[in-house]
């Protein structure tokens, strides 16, 4: 039963990532600072659980909690750097602020 829940849980935060990722950014920023450095100082300021996704050009950086997304930052490498935050729930003004803290 707990392995039917775990597989469960697992499934559900996928869909849960899918989700926050199909919604519109609520804030979008550039940036010239190296990836690697943006990746690791959002991902340092994201409430809860935080993991990262990397394709091929980009890197998701998802937040939350008890398998449930519920914000994302998707840095699209370039020259310069795109950051997208989308929410499920609303992210804090300061949360907001350390993001484009990182940007710069």
């Amino acid at each position: 039963m707990k392995r039917f829940v775990s597989l469960a849980l697992i499934a559900l935060s996928g869909c849960a990532t899918s989700s926050v990722l199909q919604k519109k950014p609520v804030m979008t920023l550039t940036s010239t600072v190296p990836v690697d450095r943006l990746e690791e100082c959002i991902a340092l300021v994201m409430p809860g659980t935080v993991s990262t996704i990397r394709g091929e050009g980009r890197r998701t950086i998802t937040a939350g909690g008890d398998g449930l997304t519920i914000a994302a930052v998707t840095i699209t490498e370039g020259s310069p750097a795109t950051i997208e935050l989308r929410q499920v729930t609303p992210v804090s003004g300061a949360i907001r602020a350390k993001i484009r803290a990182c940007a710069q």
